[in-house]
């Protein structure tokens, strides 16, 4: 804890910081609502143009509905919420490490960093806590604690502030190297982690039946955001972070929202390129093999590298659109090609780092370029982790007397309550100048 405020701070970092830390309150307070859960729409393939139309009038009629899920396959809002807050992470990483590396040398800031790293996965556990619990003595058998410690291992202990802690580590030995040097590692890792999980990750992740799995332990047990090797691509939208601080460090802030607004645009398209290779995948009759039993239903047996009759039976198509549905398992096996934040597929970082990069331009526009700035953004931006633990355990009290099943309003203001009293927290500890940082 310090009660000092950075003295040189870039205004639009720390709006689009705000902005996330408040997007990251609504999508984990209301999305695990049942009536946040209503129906979502996809574009139909081969139904025709009327169909498609329909299609999507009713999923923008939807969208005007407070719906705010996690995409199950498929990119929705919440999901750009935990990749952007890493983004920013970044930018933060690169902006303090210019200063202890020059004035720690290079092994006393990589020291540093590897103890704050920890201690943030250790802030993650105590906030989210161990994984699954023993009710009896008796049940912690020497098999039970063991499959315990792997399940944690594997994906319990995989929350955002551990999957940033680690993150950092494994970013270290590039931190402090070139704009040049950093790009290539960005691509670097996204090529490694496409071969791990060709070779045994995505069954891995899934809970499939694999080398990896027999190895390791927790073999049915599935992980959420990637799991024990996600942070390999999560360090990706970090590594762009590190990049934004670069240019914006050297670049006026003009020309650096023009690029920003180019290259994001880039990467969504890109990312909805890749994302088109999920259509592989479509049921075809002769080409419908998928892995049995109910952990892994739907799953397809070639979930990384298609097969080759996949690409002439049924064939390349264009994909659903960010933000609308993919189709059940019945009409297509479930891939690495996906847009999915829960494996966090390449789709799913190229397009979340490009949806990042045209939002944050919109804040340079706002906050260097002109005069907006939001207070309640300052706020939590400001003092993110202090918010980020405030909001955890303040959600805790206000979901215990807000049923899954309740009505839209009571959501409404048991949100409302839980939002104000979590700002009035960070609000205080920002008049007191109390900034909680690691």
């Amino acid at each position: 804890m310090t009660t000092d405020k950075p003295t040189a701070r870039i205004v639009s970092m720390d709006q689009f910081r705000g902005y996330t830390v408040v997007g990251m309150f609504l999508v984990n307070f209301v999305g695990s609502y049942e009536i946040m859960k209503d129906e979502t729409y996809y574009l139909p393939q081969g139904g025709g143009f009327l169909e498609s139309v329909y299609s999507s009038l009713c999923h923008f009629a939807a969208i005007l509905r407070p719906r705010i899920p996690h995409g199950d396959g498929f990119f929705a809002y919440a999901d750009s919420i935990m990749s952007s807050f890493i983004f920013c992470a970044g930018f933060s990483y690169r902006l303090t490490a210019l200063r202890r590396f020059s004035q720690s040398g290079a092994g006393g800031a990589a020291w540093g960093y590897i103890r704050r790293s920890f201690a943030l996965i250790g802030i993650s556990l105590v906030v989210f806590g161990l994984g699954k619990s023993f009710s009896n003595w008796d049940d912690m058998t020497a098999d039970s604690v063991s499959n315990w410690l792997w399940e944690l291992i594997k994906a319990d202990v995989w929350e955002v502030l551990s999957i940033i802690g680690v993150s950092q580590i494994l970013l270290l030995p590039v931190i402090n190297r070139s704009f040049r040097i950093r790009l290539i590692a960005a691509f670097g890792l996204l090529a490694f982690y496409i071969l791990i999980n060709y070779s045994f990750d995505y069954n891995f992740q899934a809970g499939l039946e694999n080398w990896m799995n027999k190895f390791f332990g927790a073999d049915g047990r599935r992980s959420w955001d990637g799991g024990f090797f996600g942070p390999i691509a999560w360090a990706i939208p970090m590594l762009a972070g590190t990049l934004v601080y670069d240019i914006l460090a050297s670049w006026t802030p003009k020309k650096a929202m023009f690029l920003f607004l180019v290259v994001g645009t880039v990467l969504m398209a890109a990312g909805y390129g890749v994302s088109c290779l999920t259509r592989l995948y479509d049921r075809v009759e002769g080409n419908t093999t998928a892995v049995t039993g109910d952990d892994a239903k739907g799953h397809a047996t070639d979930p990384v590298w298609p097969r080759a009759e996949r690409w002439t039976n049924p064939g390349i198509g264009w994909a659903e659109p960010p933000f609308f549905a993919n189709p059940p398992v019945e009409e297509r096996e479930l891939n690495f090609w996906m847009m999915y934040k829960r494996i966090v597929a390449p789709a799913f970082i190229l397009f979340s780092i490009g949806f990042a990069l045209f939002l944050y331009s919109l804040f340079i526009a706002a906050s260097d370029i002109g005069i907006f700035q939001a207070g309640l953004f300052k706020t939590f931006g400001q003092n993110p982790l202090a918010a980020y633990i405030i909001h955890e355990i303040t959600m805790l009290c206000f979901k215990s007397i807000t049923p899954k099943d309740c009505e839209w309003w009571w959501l409404a203001i048991m949100f409302s309550v839980f939002f104000a009293v979590t700002w009035g927290a960070v609000k205080y500890m920002e008049n007191n100048k109390l900034y909680l940082r690691l």
